[in-house]
């Protein structure tokens, strides 16, 4: 077992502090800020994307009083060829969040789930606009496994970490207003180890949810 000296603590010490600290001094300075509404309600997003069909899926109203936000929509889209993704979109104060809200990298182990990789995904744009980065996850729960495509959003600003949340949040310090931060996440079955297929249709569906929730 690797031993850590004395001075590597101290760094790590320090380390804390200075995020700590950091946490706090964003919280105060938000306060002479305030969240602007949303530009039009999540409802709005449409039902029929491209070649996706969506319908309307029930919260259920312990997890959507643990989840939090101050608006939520939960929907199953189906493709032509049978794939299922289910899409859920939150919004909330984040003048209230200093971190990201219920990331899935925890809430699915907390759910019993166990991380089988992740990686990096980039969203491309047909308006020209900046591509994002969002975050590709597997998760395996009792042997069924699931592909989790998210990313959370201040307007243009994206992140998928709470370091680049932080990132985020100092770069609207100063501003009068601010934007609610939205969480995106998309999950689909892997069936019969279809996991190019499974990437290819987030990808797909994902890119298209971008660009309709871009300018909430």
């Amino acid at each position: 077992m690797t031993r850590i000296s004395a001075s590597q603590l101290v760094l790590i010490a320090v380390v804390l502090l200075l995020f700590q600290g950091g946490a706090f001094f964003l919280l105060n300075r938000a306060k002479s800020s305030e969240v602007r509404p949303l530009h039009r309600e999540l409802s709005e997003i449409p039902f029929e994307i491209g070649s996706w069909r969506g319908e309307e899926k029930e919260f259920d109203e312990e997890i959507e009083r643990t989840v939090g936000a101050r608006h939520a929509i939960s929907r199953v889209y189906e493709h032509a060829s049978g794939r299922l993704i289910s899409l859920h979109i939150g919004e909330w104060d984040s003048l209230k969040t200093p971190t990201l809200p219920h990331p899935p990298g925890i809430c699915y182990p907390a759910s019993g789930a166990e991380i089988v990789s992740r990686e990096p995904v980039t969203l491309s744009s047909s308006d020209g606009s900046d591509p994002i980065e969002a975050e590709l996850m597997v998760f395996d729960f009792k042997n069924i496994r699931s592909m989790v495509l998210y990313w959370y959003a201040w307007d243009d600003l994206v992140c998928t970490t709470r370091g680049e949340a932080c990132l985020a949040r100092l770069k609207m310090i100063g501003s009068r207003q601010w934007p609610p931060v939205v969480k995106v996440m998309l999950d689909t079955a892997i069936v019969s180890n279809d996991e190019t297929k499974a990437k290819e249709s987030l990808i797909e569906l994902g890119t298209q949810i971008r660009e309709l929730t871009k300018d909430l």
